[in-house]
Formats: structure tokens, sequence, C-alpha cells
């Protein structure tokens, strides 16, 4: 029954250090869209990784290690700020203005 447990609930040893391993391998990803490569020649592509990995980190890792949610939550919520703020203005159209 113990094996069954461990196996079939998230909060068994094998699932958590799956959630574990999959965080590290999102975080080895985000490393690797992070080079400059990436970000001057695929600029969207290093944009959306982020937006779409960088949540997905911190579920998985809060799942590995639950106690996680109490150090990322104030950060978590700074970031959703962050985001929701972008959405709002990111839709205007702001006036170009070049010294010359």
């Amino acid at each position: 029954v113990k094996f069954k447990d461990d196996v079939f609930l998230w909060n068994g040893p094998i699932k958590r250090n799956l959630a574990g391993f999959i965080s590290w391998v999102l975080v080895i990803l985000q490393c690797i869209f992070s080079v400059p490569y990436f970000r001057r020649q695929h600029f969207q592509l290093f944009h959306y990784s982020h937006l779409l990995i960088f949540p997905l980190i911190f579920v998985f890792a809060a799942i590995h290690h639950p106690q996680l949610i109490l150090y990322i939550a104030f950060p978590l919520f700074l970031y959703a700020i962050s985001v929701v703020v972008s959405l709002c203005f990111g839709l205007k159209q702001w006036a170009t203005v070049s010294a010359v």
C-alpha cells in the first residue's frame, strides 16, 4: 500500500523527485534560451519561452518542496502584478521620440 501511495500521489517521493527533475530541466531550458544568440536572433522565442517556462519552474519546484510556497509567494505576487501591468499598458501605441 505504501508503494502505491508513493507512485500515484504527488506527495510520494517518486513523484516529488520527478517534479524536482522537471523543474531542473525547465531551468536548463530557461538558461539555454537566455544565451545572447537566442536573445538577439530569436527574441520572440526568448520572450515567450520565459513567459511560459518561468511559472512552470515554480509550480514543479513547489510540488517538489511544498514549503517553497512560503518563500516565493510574495515574489510571485509581484510578478503577477508586473504581467498584468504589461498586458494593460502593452496594448497602447506609444509615440517614439528620437534625439537628433
